[in-house]
C-alpha cells in the first residue's frame, strides 16, 4: 500500500508499514509529514481493557503536514515582487499578478515581508549617538 494508492481510513498490519506507506506517499506527493500526537502500544495498555497487537508500535497515530502552497516560494517569484515593490507597485496589484503566473496563494503578509526586505537596516548605535550629543550639543552623557 505505498503512494498515492494510501488514502483516509486505511490499515496497516504494522507500523513499519505504515511509516513505508507514508514516506511513499510524501516522496510522490512532495508533502512533509509530521507526528503530531502518538499514543504507543504500552501506553494503552494501561487505558484500554481489551487485546492490542505488540507488533504494531502506536495505538495512536496523528499525522500532519505542512503545505507548500504560497507562491513567493517558487524560482524567480520573490525577486519579482521586490522589483515591482521596489516601483511602488500596488500591493494587491502585484498578489494578483503572481498568483496569476504561479497559481499559488500569495499573502499580502508575505509580499510585506518581501518590500521589508527592501528597506536599509538600520541601527540604534549608542557610542555614535554619545558621541553625536557630546560634539554637536555639548552634552556629557554618562553610560
Amino acid at each position: 500500500m505505498a503512494g498515492s494508492k494510501m488514502k483516509v481510513g486505511d490499515k496497516f498490519p504494522t507500523f513499519r508499514e505504515l511509516e513505508a506507506a507514508v514516506k511513499g506517499y510524501s516522496e510522490e506527493k512532495f508533502v512533509q509529514f509530521y507526528k503530531r500526537d502518538c499514543r504507543t502500544v504500552t501506553a494503552a495498555k494501561t487505558k484500554v481493557k481489551r487485546f492490542l497487537n505488540e507488533r504494531l508500535g502506536m495505538y495512536q497515530l496523528l499525522y500532519s503536514h505542512l503545505p507548500q502552497t504560497r507562491a513567493l516560494r517558487e524560482p524567480g517569484a520573490k525577486e519579482e515582487a521586490t522589483q515591482l515593490l521596489a516601483l511602488h507597485a500596488n500591493k494587491k496589484l502585484v498578489k494578483k499578478r503572481i498568483e496569476e503566473k504561479t497559481g499559488k496563494l500569495v499573502l499580502l503578509k508575505d509580499l510585506s515581508n518581501a518590500a521589508s526586505s527592501l528597506r536599509p537596516q538600520t541601527r540604534n548605535d549608542l557610542i555614535k549617538t554619545a558621541a553625536l550629543l557630546q560634539n554637536e550639543h555639548g552634552k556629557h552623557l554618562i553610560l
